[in-house]
């Protein structure tokens, strides 16, 4: 669990310019395509129900 705390805070951290150490480019784009996901079913559902 600990492990993936730091990993989402190198994420987050990376997502606001903070530290840029690590590359964690693949981790902004799973991100990102997840957040859009949820956002179209989210858009979807809206507008069919």
């Amino acid at each position: 669990m600990q492990r993936i705390g730091e990993a989402t805070v190198r994420v987050f951290k990376t997502l606001a310019g903070v530290e840029k150490d690590e590359p964690a480019a693949s981790w902004v784009f799973a991100l990102y395509s997840f957040l859009f996901l949820v956002a179209m079913m989210l858009v979807i559902g809206w507008l069919g129900g």
